[in-house]
């Protein structure tokens, strides 16, 4: 399912948003481009996912949600 994300360009520094469908490219980078620069620009998803922490209790096991969600504003690199 396509959702709007936010990225920051690598190279203007300016934040911009489009829809992507992260859930198929997960553990994988994706290529997008800047809108003001047309600079392409390449964003690591696995990087961008927060970290997720497993918990013992008394024997048992809880773990936090798998997939996190992404931060706000995705950094890009350059490619």
């Amino acid at each position: 399912m396509k959702k709007r994300y936010k990225f920051r360009c690598w190279h203007c520094n300016k934040v911009y948003s489009q829809e992507r469908d992260i859930a198929e490219t997960e553990g994988k980078e994706i290529v997008v481009t800047c809108p003001f620069c047309k600079e392409k620009a390449v964003v690591d998803i696995s990087f961008s996912l927060k970290k997720t922490e497993t918990v013992l209790y008394r024997g048992v096991e809880k773990s936090a949600k798998e997939n996190e969600p992404l931060p706000d504003i995705l950094l890009t690199r350059k490619p």
